[in-house]
């Protein structure tokens, strides 16, 4: 075993691991859909399918794969998704100071 606790065999990644138990709970990083379900064509390079980093946009050292308008989409769908659950954690934040600050200012109103 390595000093990372796990030693997997070449080409095999935790996405494998996951699928093999019942999968992941997060999405496709390239389609937005579930990795069971994903419509991302394979890698020629590498043979990974939904992986961002053989994508041109992502990286130099891309695998000449280029997202489809519907990958576009749901890329933007999910940052959107993702944008609006840090303004709700923030709105959260606000709230929760506003309270504390109230109940401060009830503990020093003398009876």
């Amino acid at each position: 075993m390595s000093k990372f606790g796990w030693s997997y065999p070449p080409g095999c990644t935790q996405r494998h691991i996951d699928e093999a138990f019942g999968g992941s709970d997060s999405l496709c990083e390239c389609c937005g859909e579930d990795p069971s379900e994903c419509k991302c064509p394979e890698c020629p390079k590498c043979g990974e399918v939904g992986r961002p980093q053989c994508y041109e946009n992502v990286n130099d050292n891309h695998h000449g794969l280029s997202f489809s308008d519907d990958q576009n989409i749901a890329r933007a769908q999910m940052r959107i998704v993702r944008l609006q659950e840090e303004i709700d954690d923030e709105r959260q934040f606000i709230a929760y100071i506003k309270d504390k600050k109230a109940r401060a200012q009830d503990d020093d109103t003398p009876f």
